[in-house]
């Protein structure tokens, strides 16, 4: 496994599911916010999934975007997204920011999915990773506003080193 999460992807008629390997963080947030804008464009998908069976962890930033993408797809389908297969640490930190209400967690057998593209993860601009962290925890603040405690200094300081670059 790699020190940083890899992401796949399957797109099987109007069903997209997204597979994340490893410690999901800040580096490959930028990947999954692509993700999103990909989502967002597509009018025939109407079922998405995330499966969290290989993640060994999340920080913040990740799980910004995990909302993000959430919150995105919950105004486009009558479904939640789909969690598959979380298990009950990544449950927990998803919890302890107050996410539970914004997705769906399934645990199922390893789902018989078509071909997996494996997401280009290589690092980001500084201000390409910045501008993701800074957005990520926004929503977080602005989906549980009771995380302000938690990141208001992580978007001040995110934002003077944005303001500096």
């Amino acid at each position: 496994m790699s020190e940083n999460a890899e992401i796949f992807v399957s797109k099987d008629k109007d069903s997209f599911n997204i597979k994340v390997c490893g410690r999901a963080t800040f580096a490959v947030a930028p990947t999954m916010r692509n993700i999103i804008q990909r989502i967002a464009s597509d009018n025939d998908i109407r079922h998405l999934s995330v499966n969290l069976a290989s993640c060994d962890g999340m920080d913040s930033t990740f799980m910004g975007i995990l909302t993000q993408l959430a919150l995105t797809c919950n105004k486009m389908y009558t479904e939640k997204v789909k969690v598959l297969n979380p298990g009950e640490a990544n449950i927990k930190l998803l919890h302890g920011l107050g996410l539970d209400r914004i997705f769906n967690y399934v645990t199922i057998a390893e789902p018989q999915i078509g071909n997996w593209d494996k997401e280009d993860c290589s690092k980001p601009s500084f201000r390409d990773n910045a501008e993701t962290v800074l957005n990520a925890h926004k929503t977080l603040i602005e989906t549980v506003p009771n995380n302000a405690k938690k990141f208001d200094a992580v978007v001040t300081q995110v934002e003077k080193e944005l303001k500096n670059s």
